[in-house]
């Protein structure tokens, strides 16, 4: 039996249609190979929308936040979701900031979580270091969160349920799909196919 192709996208693919996302990716492949078609079966496990669904229940579950009046910085990047999920951007831009390198003097050696002013400071100090916007940052760190905080259970249910039930894997992963792709692939024989995350 021939080896399956799975491509598992990234996050921000909410609102696509899988046919046409999954076309989109066996073209870019076979043009990357330098071939006019896959002549593997290919897959690819859509899970935009439930990870989606997963913000929007988080948002809607979470308590008001407080937030402060005089305007100042001590402010959630999104106020709409739950405390768990603030905590997890903010670990996140740390680690973030510490792999852009050269972080500011005032904010080498934090270990402990940020207030909000330090993150904001910090996103500001990351995007004009990585030349890209604050907002994008903001939205990368909301998904991740989110995924990791509340989405993982079900974004790997729904990849595991439209994985083939059988045969070889060849998975083609992509940002949040690397880590989505990794744990329905467990369980199956490692040495069976490849991996390919860009």
């Amino acid at each position: 039996m021939a080896a399956t192709i799975v491509f598992i996208h990234g996050r921000g693919q909410e609102g696509k249609d899988p046919e046409a996302l999954r076309s989109e990716w066996c073209t870019a492949l076979a043009a990357g190979l330098g071939v006019p078609r896959l002549a593997m079966p290919c897959v690819l496990p859509y899970y935009g929308n439930v990870l989606h669904r997963v913000t929007a229940h988080a948002a809607k579950e979470s308590e008001l936040v407080e937030l402060p009046a005089d305007g100042g910085e001590e402010m959630p990047f999104h106020p709409f979701l739950p405390e768990d999920v603030g905590e997890l951007e903010r670990l996140l831009l740390a680690d973030l900031a510490a792999t852009t390198g050269g972080v500011q003097p005032e904010l080498a050696g934090i270990s402990d979580l940020l207030s909000w002013t330090l993150a904001r400071r910090l996103l500001t100090w990351v995007s004009k270091n990585t030349s890209v916007d604050k907002e994008i940052i903001k939205v990368f760190l909301q998904d991740v969160a989110v995924y990791l905080s509340h989405g993982r259970k079900p974004v790997l249910d729904e990849v595991r349920r439209l994985l083939p039930a059988s045969g070889d894997l060849v998975l083609v992963s992509h940002s949040l799909g690397t880590g989505g792709g990794q744990g329905p692939a467990r369980g199956r024989d490692p040495s069976a196919g490849g991996w390919c995350s860009g």
